[in-house]
């Protein structure tokens, strides 16, 4: 400890140990294999995570692709539909609805379901066998 121009120790002066030219190779060799390691893994590490990343990228960006797709399919296909119709809305309407409604204007599910079964029942047979 300095006190002005004197010098003030307290106990014995311990003298300095150098560590020897080959602990400090050895040391110098330790340390830049450390940081060769830590860069090679930091490198191996981005290498990775880029991988991760880069196939859902890819997946949202195929999904957009179909996305987009189907709604351009769907307003040309309602386009087209508009531009080529047989007849006028109403007329078609009635056509439709003459094919699913009875005559008093009502649907008629149970109905259809029991032709449906007995047209069934006609083809296959009564247990489910083909009547041949």
């Amino acid at each position: 400890m300095k006190f002005g121009s004197s010098n003030f120790t307290f106990g014995k002066k311990k003298k300095k140990k150098f560590p020897s030219l080959e602990a400090l190779k050895t040391i110098s060799y330790v340390t830049g294999s450390a940081l060769a390691m830590n860069k090679v893994l930091k490198e191996k590490l981005l290498e990775q995570q880029h991988l991760l990343l880069k196939p859902k990228r890819k997946q949202t960006d195929d999904n957009t692709a179909i996305f987009a797709g189907l709604a351009g399919g769907l307003i040309a296909g309602g386009i087209m539909a508009l531009l080529l119709a047989p007849e006028s809305g109403d007329k078609l309407r009635d056509r439709i609805s003459s094919f699913f409604l009875t005559e008093n204007g009502h649907f008629d599910l149970e109905s259809e379901m029991e032709e449906a079964r007995k047209h069934a029942e006609e083809k296959l047979g009564m247990n489910g066998n083909n009547p041949s």
